[in-house]
């Protein structure tokens, strides 16, 4: 039997790259916009205790949605080549798991994400994250077209951070009209700027014959349309909430370093850290709700 501590490493490492763009985010979202009260959801005075109660669950449900999909692409033979060369790390290609024992743990993997998000209220949620993965890794559509794969993230991030709005919302309360137009415009967001994630994986991607916008398009033509977007939604984003001064500069400082940087800074270790600045400006985009009544 294998120790404890063996597995709940082997799980770690299945998810750990993404904790920075796909946990910590949502998990942020989450609690900024149940806070944002009646902005964004059908309580207009939320406790921060509230809140803060809610977000273990949260975090639970973000990370065992992310666990199925990671498993699930991971256990790919073209991922196994791509993992080999960007992120040996990775429990399969570091041979702490083989890809038999991959498959079967995502074959119990299913069902008990979905009986999760039974008892926490989310079950439409993950089961349309299944199948987006399920497009996404078993029909390649993250290989097919660089539009296709953006489409496919960004609705995946619109059902990662509604479904984590729900959960920290409590079974009394629920998302308004705003709250989802906002998700959407979220979404669009990540469709017209994930491409920064490619920008340093384009030595794998090319192995595994990815068709991602920076080795379709080309390099340069990719850095300008990440920072054009960059640009534009670090203002049009802060406008849906008219959120004042602060509002503006807090998005569209990071934003502008953002762009620079990706224009600028062209290696291998500069676009992995791009990225990992462009997780810190989603967040300040989610942060934007809350500065709208600063202005009033």
């Amino acid at each position: 039997m294998e120790s404890l501590r063996t597995v709940t490493t082997t799980l770690w490492l299945f998810t750990r790259s993404d904790f920075k763009s796909m946990i910590y985010p949502n998990l942020i979202f989450a609690a900024v916009n149940t806070m944002a009260g009646s902005r964004m959801t059908t309580n207009p005075s939320p406790s921060i205790y509230q809140v803060i109660k809610t977000l273990p669950a949260v975090f639970f449900w973000l990370w065992i949605n992310l666990l199925l999909f990671n498993v699930s692409n991971q256990r790919l033979p073209a991922s196994l080549i791509e993992d080999q060369v960007n992120k040996p790390w990775r429990p399969i290609p570091s041979k702490r798991i083989t890809p038999s024992r991959a498959r079967h743990f995502l074959l119990c993997l299913v069902p008990t994400v979905l009986l999760c998000a039974y008892f926490q209220g989310v079950v439409w949620h993950s089961l349309c994250l299944i199948v987006l993965t399920w497009m996404y890794n078993d029909l390649e559509g993250a290989d097919e077209h660089f539009l296709v794969r953006n489409i496919i993230n960004a609705l995946g991030m619109s059902f990662y951070s509604s479904g984590a709005l729900t959960i920290a919302c409590g079974r009394t309360h629920t998302i308004n009209s705003t709250g989802y137009q906002w998700i959407s415009l979220i979404s669009a967001i990540v469709m017209t700027t994930l491409q920064i994630q490619d920008m340093g994986d384009q030595m794998g991607d090319r192995l595994k014959g990815r068709k991602t916008l920076p080795l379709v398009m080309g390099d340069d033509f990719a850095r300008w349309t990440i920072a054009s977007s960059v640009l534009l939604w670090s203002i049009a984003a802060p406008s849906f909430w008219h959120p004042g001064t602060f509002g503006y500069v807090l998005a569209s400082l990071t934003g502008s370093m953002l762009a620079l940087r990706v224009l600028l800074l062209k290696s291998i270790e500069a676009d992995k850290k791009s990225w990992k600045m462009w997780c810190v400006w989603i967040v300040t985009l989610y942060l934007v709700p809350l500065c709208a009544p600063l202005a009033q």
